[in-house]
């Protein structure tokens, strides 16, 4: 009798949450600066504010490109906020990336001198990748862009980036609001007359 009884708690229990769970979808995907409103008054949280923010009605709003969770107790959603504007291709910048992957997903350099593999992109804006390695470990990458293009430049990194400050000649950003956050710094200042040099910093 007993086992019955708990049996039938805990379908009771299920069928409780089952009918409060919330009918909102699983996947969303915007763009920086759109908005998607799950029209549900609840207590929302973002699992990373620098991607996307929600209020208590559901809105969401994306704010850089990238990945995060969008939750209240009684349902999660998983939000990719894309770039609404792309310069170039992003190049590769984590940590612990060996030079033989590097090249591996690049194939042959258009040049290399010791520890740096220089990459023709094919683009007038951003002509060139480069890749710096210390003892065969990434230390930094770098796209060389054209200094006509710096509008679209700026476009390009506030889609992804915060901007942090201007110091010395260079603009600084990162990939979060926080230095304990934070796993990439990206800098751009002048390379020669006509072009910048956009640094990316794995930390």
């Amino acid at each position: 009798m007993l086992l019955c009884i708990a049996a039938f708690t805990t379908m009771m229990s299920c069928s409780k949450e089952e009918e409060d769970a919330l009918d909102i979808p699983q996947n969303i995907t915007i763009e920086v600066g759109e908005d998607y409103s799950l029209n549900v008054n609840q207590d929302w949280t973002t699992s990373k504010e620098f991607v996307a923010k929600v209020d208590g009605s559901g809105k969401i709003t994306g704010s850089h490109a990238g990945e995060c969770d969008i939750q209240c107790s009684k349902g999660k959603c998983h939000v990719t906020v894309n770039p609404d504007y792309s310069l170039y291709r992003e190049p590769l910048c984590e940590l612990g990336l060996t030079k033989e992957y590097v090249m591996s997903m690049y194939g042959t350099p258009y040049n290399e001198n010791g520890g740096t593999v220089i990459y023709e992109t094919g683009q007038e804006s951003a002509p060139y990748v480069m890749y710096t390695f210390e003892d065969g470990i990434l230390k930094s990458s770098a796209v060389v862009v054209k200094k006509t293009y710096e509008s679209s430049l700026k476009r390009h990194l506030n889609n992804r980036y915060v901007y942090v400050m201007y110091e010395d000649g260079f603009y600084y950003y990162s990939n979060a609001y926080t230095t304990e956050e934070m796993t990439k710094m990206v800098m751009y200042g002048s390379y020669n007359s006509s072009y910048y040099l956009v640094m990316y910093l794995p930390k």
